[in-house]
């Protein structure tokens, strides 16, 4: 605190006037302070009349950084301004002004009081000023104490708050050590964000924040934040080519990265027409940055197996196609799409267990006899395949039985002729004539099933 006063004379050889002062420091962070001017008459013992009637005139305050004075206004009604002859001070008016100091903190104001004089009565009827020139004390500056962080991180936007303890500040920043930007060249705002778009995922950032004090230009500190944008979404896909049915078909995909956003799943296969047909298809929403979803489809369960055999009857194979479209809190849509081939196990072959082939020819079981239709002369009879309705192949899994496939081997097991293809009937009985043969030989005759998809028994 500094304090002072000073007297002057008066017009009235009786009365004198003094100016007192003292200053309060309002401390670093407003480098400013608070003057309170006061105003003091007396009149001397000496006089034998006292002096009784109005004031009027101005306290007066004028800083090193104000550019014009401040004025406060003295009014006193007539008997306010009240003498005795006693020698004694007596306080008329007083006024606290807010001065602010330069930037090294010094601040000299000029006081005192201009025009005071009595409003009535002839006691001090000539105007009195009386000013001076006085050092208050040195406020000691420091630089702003300033703290950043970032908040709202997502793949191409994120925010950078600041705040300081400083009141009068020009605020700055820069990424990456770019051009600095002015987000306010003067405020009394102690904190603020910055928002910046158009970022890059993934990518790393680097925010600097200078704040100079404006009432000190020396005082500047600079603080950095470093900010790392989220990255583009990543999925995670399992090996889509599997035998149905094995562990394999245990699929697990999911999606990470989403970035507050939503992540769409979709799988499914061709049917035997070439059109889709959806095995799954959900959405899942994201609250938080980052966030990560997985979706899981066991294609062993007996349900999945069931729904992808009745729509492939007649194919081994088919086509999975998984489909992944993430949506981000931005709008921007990435989407992924990964197939594979499903194979339809060949344990879904028909069963197929029992035929009779035996020798049809009148003739020649009439000279062998019936008991003896299994065999036929060289050269003569009729080898014949029959398949009776009870007897018939059994499709597995959807699939309908195509055809039956004969073969005839030696006992050399050489296939003889070509392998025959014999119509098949879900009603009645399955007969094909093969006919004899000019070799005297023990042959073994095959008869396989063969379903809609190619697989045999």
């Amino acid at each position: 605190m500094a304090s002072g006063s000073w007297t002057f004379s008066t017009a009235n050889k009786y009365i004198s006037g003094r100016v007192r002062w003292t200053s309060t420091s309002n401390g670093n962070l407003y480098n400013s302070s608070k003057v309170t001017v006061y105003l003091d008459y007396k009149k001397s013992a000496s006089s034998t009349e006292d002096t009784n009637g109005g004031y009027k005139g101005n306290l007066y305050c004028k800083g090193t950084m104000d550019s014009t004075a401040q004025i406060k206004a003295i009014s006193l009604s007539s008997s306010k301004f009240y003498l005795k002859c006693d020698g004694k001070w007596v306080n008329m008016a007083s006024y606290t002004f807010t001065v602010k100091h330069n930037g090294s903190g010094a601040c000299s104001c000029t006081l005192g009081i201009q025009n005071g004089h009595c409003t009535n009565g002839n006691s001090l009827s000539d105007p009195q000023t009386s000013t001076k020139t006085v050092a208050l004390d040195t406020i000691t500056l420091t630089a702003p104490t300033v703290s950043v962080s970032s908040n709202s991180v997502a793949q191409t936007t994120f925010n950078v708050s600041w705040s300081t303890n400083t009141y009068y500040n020009k605020v700055e920043y820069n990424i990456n050590g770019g051009a600095w930007k002015v987000w306010s060249a003067n405020t009394t705002t102690k904190s603020g964000t910055f928002y910046f778009s158009s970022l890059s995922p993934g990518t790393k950032y680097t925010v600097n924040v200078r704040i100079t004090r404006t009432d000190a230009t020396s005082k500047v500190t600079t603080k950095s934040v470093t900010v790392t944008t989220v990255a583009k979404p990543s999925f995670s896909v399992p090996n889509l080519n599997f035998t149905l049915g094995s562990t394999a078909s245990n699929l697990s995909f999911g999606a990470s990265g989403l970035d507050k956003g939503s992540v769409y799943f979709k799988l499914n296969f061709l049917t035997d027409d070439g059109s889709s047909y959806n095995l799954y298809e959900n959405t899942f929403a994201q609250s938080s940055s980052g966030g990560v979803a997985v979706a899981a489809l066991n294609l062993n369960d007996i349900a999945y197996i069931h729904m992808i055999c009745e729509n492939c009857i007649t194919k081994q194979t088919t086509s999975i196609n998984l489909i992944v479209q993430v949506t981000i809190l931005n709008g921007t849509v990435y989407t992924s799409n990964y197939s594979g081939t499903i194979t339809i196990p060949s344990s879904y072959s028909p069963i197929f267990n029992d035929f009779i082939c035996i020798n049809t020819d009148a003739n020649t079981l009439n000279l062998l006899g019936e008991e003896n239709s299994k065999y036929i002369p060289q050269g003569f009879g009729n080898i014949q395949i029959q398949i009776p309705p009870e007897n018939q192949a059994t499709p597995k899994m959807y699939a309908n039985i195509a055809s039956y496939q004969a073969e005839v081997y030696s006992s050399a097991n050489k296939l003889i002729g070509n392998k025959i293809n014999i119509p098949f009937s879900s009603s009645d009985a399955v007969t094909f004539d093969i006919g004899t043969t000019d070799i005297v030989d023990t042959y073994t005759v095959k008869v396989f099933a063969i379903d809609s998809r190619g697989y045999t028994s």
